[in-house]
């Protein structure tokens, strides 16, 4: 029987350490985890040390270093022995064999749970050889300036007075205190740690301070939107407009500099913190802070206030994939529409980082199609196109059409495939009226008959490409990535599951895992939410693990509301999740 427990503990040890480096376990592997965790004795030290840490989503504190110090000791000393100490005595011998092997890979999966701060501490602190530079000698790990770069440019941007075309071609990458200014179109940059920053029409912002831990931006007029992860500790950012701060806490905002003097501050997500005149303030998500002639005050938004907002920023998705390429489009006249895999991105002359792969490239002038290419962009590259301001060809169309090229999204892509097309393809012959001539209805029906199998043709053909791995190839991929901590690439090689095969069960069931990469690993918690909801809609095997990862990301993000319905939601289509007892302790919290 003694056998029998060591074989299972040793079993749910490797699970364990598989969960802790991002693999989403079978529903049978999670059923045995937890029917071991219930009954065996060395499971409860692991669990109440995991159990302490899930709680822990605020940036790490001296007590928060105390717990997992002190809680790391006695799990290698056997401190956490219970008033049966003596009969599982054998039990925790095996249990610290086992986990002097598996200490990095327990704290990866504790950080995991905890917030970012936390796991960069632990990592750091725990996992670091006590003979190492680093170790002996903090300051020899101490980081330099911060990279910034110009990601994306669209219509007349200057940088330092000079045109973004003219100054990227010399570097993409910022410098501290320069300026930009936005006369039509857009322009965005990233600091690192992933904060993207855009600037809109009739912007001026200035790179006031970017080089140390508390960045600041100067806003001299319009609009400027960011998106940030959850930042290193005793660090912020700072957007400073008429003499109003608006310092970020992890968070989705906009300031606004507008005549007058006013400055309006619009919270997505997560807090900001508003100082005017000596005076702070705290303005929740879903919450717009405006300060004029008149004072200050704190208004609560719409969805239809918000919409704005957030198209603002709805370019950010094009640099997210690190396995990225440069995209130049230009030509006379300007302005033109650039549409990408039937999504608009921008008006030219544009310049933007793109996800490796291929796309569909169009630019369009009103119902003038002035330029389409499937564009093959490798990681690294750059592609330039340019048009002349004639239209393509009806032909030229009509046969990329025919080659199954055409933009999947009807509603987005501003090209069609036309009836004559459609009709070449093999396809029954409709019914005719007794003169010899079909009805308009039947006609109808005919084309949209041969439309629907030019398109599931395109799609097989597309299926075909030789040198695309399958679905099953990139996942065991990604798990290969994961467990050497290769956790940006495993994340591309999730998206290339989606990517390389929509509609596939598996670009269904690798959300959940990627959601979990991108909020545990890479710190995007937006991203990671974006991908729950899309799984949640039509819902699945991994239904339980999608809601609680909403519950964790809800709670990284700040929206406090929003996590407790997501907490009542878990809890009322799984009562008797693992995670059952911790999630009323939090619904408590939220309550006070």
């Amino acid at each position: 029987m003694a056998d029998h427990m060591d074989r299972e503990y040793a079993r749910y040890c490797k699970l364990m350490d598989r969960l802790a480096t991002g693999e989403t376990l079978t529903q049978t592997e999670r059923a045995f985890c937890a029917r071991v965790e219930a009954h065996h004795p060395a499971c409860q030290p692991e669990l109440q040390f995991l159990s302490e840490l899930e709680d822990m989503d605020a940036p790490t504190d001296d007590a928060a270093r105390q717990l997992v110090t002190a809680t790391m000791a006695a799990i290698d000393e056997g401190a956490l022995e219970g008033p049966d100490a003596h009969e599982s005595h054998r039990h925790e011998q095996l249990a610290a064999r086992l986990r002097r092997t598996r200490h990095k890979r327990i704290l990866g999966g504790a950080a995991a749970i905890a917030a970012a701060a936390l796991a960069i501490w632990v990592t750091g602190t725990v996992g670091t050889p006590e003979g190492s530079d680093t170790a002996n000698n903090p300051s020899a790990a101490a980081p330099g300036p911060p990279r910034v770069e110009l990601v994306y440019a669209s219509g007349n941007a200057r940088i330092d007075g000079t045109p973004w075309m003219d100054a990227v071609k010399q570097s993409a990458l910022l410098r501290q205190r320069q300026r930009i200014q936005v006369t039509t179109g857009t322009a965005c940059f990233v600091l690192d740690p992933d904060i993207n920053v855009c600037l809109g029409a009739h912007g001026d912002i200035s790179l006031t301070e970017i080089n140390g831990a508390h960045r600041r931006l100067t806003l001299h007029r319009g609009r400027v939107s960011l998106a940030l992860s959850t930042q290193p500790p005793n660090s912020s950012l700072t957007v400073v407009a008429n003499g109003i701060e608006s310092t970020a806490l992890g968070t989705v905002f906009s300031v606004a500099a507008e005549e007058g003097g006013r400055v309006r501050t619009t919270v997505l997500e997560g807090k900001v913190r508003v100082m005017s005149a000596g005076e702070s303030e705290l303005v929740s998500a879903h919450k717009r802070h405006q300060v004029d002639a008149r004072g200050r005050r704190t208004e609560p938004l719409s969805r239809r206030d918000e919409a704005p907002e957030w198209a603002a920023l709805q370019s950010t998705r094009l640099w997210r994939d690190r396995l990225a390429g440069t995209l130049t489009i230009g030509g006379s006249p300007a302005r033109a529409t650039v549409w990408l895999d039937g999504k608009r991105i921008g008006r030219t002359p544009l310049s933007s980082l793109v996800p490796a792969g291929v796309h569909k490239l169009m630019v369009r002038q009103g119902d003038n199609l002035l330029l389409e290419e499937t564009v093959d962009l490798q990681a690294g590259h750059s592609r330039s196109f340019s048009y002349n301001g004639s239209p393509v060809g009806r032909a030229a169309r009509n046969a990329r059409v025919q080659d199954g090229a055409a933009a999947a999204n009807g509603r987005d892509a501003p090209d069609r495939a036309p009836a004559a097309v459609a009709g070449a393809q093999s396809t029954p012959r409709a019914r005719t009226t007794p003169n010899g001539k079909r009805t308009p209805a039947e006609n109808v029906s005919s084309s949209r008959r041969r439309l629907r199998e030019t398109r599931r043709t395109a799609r097989s053909r597309e299926g075909r490409r030789p040198g695309v791995p399958s679905p099953g190839q990139l996942l065991s991929e990604a798990r290969r990535l994961m467990l050497a901590g290769e956790f940006d690439r495993a994340a591309q090689t999730y998206e290339a599951v989606r990517r390389e095969h929509p509609g596939t069960p598996e670009a269904k069931t690798v959300l959940v895992p990627l959601a979990e990469l991108q909020l545990d690993r890479l710190g995007k918690p937006v991203a990671a939410l974006e991908l729950v909801e899309t799984y949640l809609k039509s819902g699945g095997a991994l239904s339980h693990e999608a809601r609680y990862l909403r519950v964790r990301t809800l709670a990284r993000l700040g929206r406090w509301r929003a996590e407790r319905s997501a907490i009542e939601a878990l809890l009322a289509n799984h009562p008797n999740s693992f995670h059952a007892k911790r999630l009323q302790r939090r619904l408590a919290q939220l309550d006070r």
